[in-house]
């Protein structure tokens, strides 16, 4: 018998709000972790458009698609709880500085499973770090006894540390990261996830090249050599509007910001904040570039990003750090 139609606005108005509710945790765990810096060169909307591509490909249901997009997103949440000077720490970690750093997973289980719809997602970031042959950790499972999720979020993880740039390393190239996923396919990960997702990085080599780092996109190049000095930024991130009429946003950089001298890309600096007009930043004569590529829209569930091409800007009125 069909629901009375007050019955059925009702529970679409719930299921609304809950989706709202979940996508705002999920913004304010994000924020955390960039408060606490963690998340610079981590391009985590790439690691969830990742791993929804290769979960659609081995035919997850919605479900599992949407614990994959929250583990994708919120895997290193952990690491709040691991001191910086380990998180930060430019050389090799002692042993009781690697035990410490391996209980990130647990400290992220134990914060998410609090959180009702959450549970499935914790389970599948406590099991990120697991390996195929079973000398992962925390529980040492092997094969099928990981989650699926958790082995998808281990390769596309693993992937990107490869490639992205650190204040302390060079992100390693294309095709070295490739032979080196490859590699390891059957003893640290999962054969079948390996596969999906080198078929897809393969065909679509510059979208995935790009995860290198600012230097990974030739039209991104192209732009940066005209500048004599100014920054490379890779992400606005929280902005919200203070004046609608104006279109004033304020808000975050996130995932790296670059200092370019001479039309060179020559250090990281730290994440920091904006206050802008979109219509005065991309005025007429304000746009003095655009890059080739443009990323086609993250096929999400209700956290949906959508990508556009570079722009060299005229200007940008950064107001300070993003600590304050």
């Amino acid at each position: 018998m069909p629901r009375p139609p007050l019955e059925s606005f009702r529970v679409k108005q719930a299921e609304e709000q809950l989706s709202t509710l979940r996508s705002s945790v999920i913004c304010a765990f994000n924020q955390l972790l960039d408060l606490k810096d963690l998340n610079t060169g981590v391009h985590s909307t790439r690691l969830a458009e990742w791993g929804l591509r290769v979960g659609q490909e081995l035919g997850l249901d919605e479900a599992a698609l949407r614990n994959l997009e929250v583990a994708a997103l919120l895997h290193d949440i952990g690491k709040v709880g691991v001191p910086d000077a380990i998180l930060k720490k430019p050389g090799h970690l002692d042993s009781d500085e690697c035990a410490l750093m391996k209980k990130h997973p647990e400290y992220g289980w134990a914060v998410l499973r609090m959180l009702p719809g959450f549970e499935h997602a914790a389970l599948d970031i406590l099991h990120h770090h697991e390996r195929f042959d079973g000398a992962g950790y925390p529980a040492h499972l092997k094969g099928a006894e990981i989650p699926i999720v958790s082995r998808i979020v281990a390769v596309i993880d693993a992937f990107d540390a490869m490639v992205s740039s650190r204040p302390y390393r060079k992100g390693l190239p294309y095709k070295e990261a490739v032979r080196r996923l490859a590699q390891a396919s059957g003893t640290q990960f999962d054969p079948a996830v390996v596969r999906c997702f080198l078929s897809f990085a393969q065909d679509e080599m510059a979208t995935v090249f790009a995860a290198a780092g600012p230097a990974a996109d030739s039209s991104v190049l192209d732009l940066v050599t005209g500048v004599r000095y100014g920054l490379l930024v890779t992400d606005h991130w929280y902005t919200r509007v203070l004046d609608p009429r104006t279109l004033v946003v304020t808000g975050l950089t996130r995932n790296g910001v670059w200092l370019i001298e001479d039309g060179e890309i020559t250090r990281p600096i730290r994440n920091l904040r904006f206050t802008q007009s979109y219509p005065q930043a991309l005025a007429p004569g304000a746009v003095l570039g655009v890059g080739a590529h443009a990323p086609a829209e993250v096929a999400g569930w209700g956290l949906a990003c959508y990508a556009a091409p570079a722009l060299r800007l005229a200007g940008w009125n950064f107001t300070g750090g993003a600590s304050g």
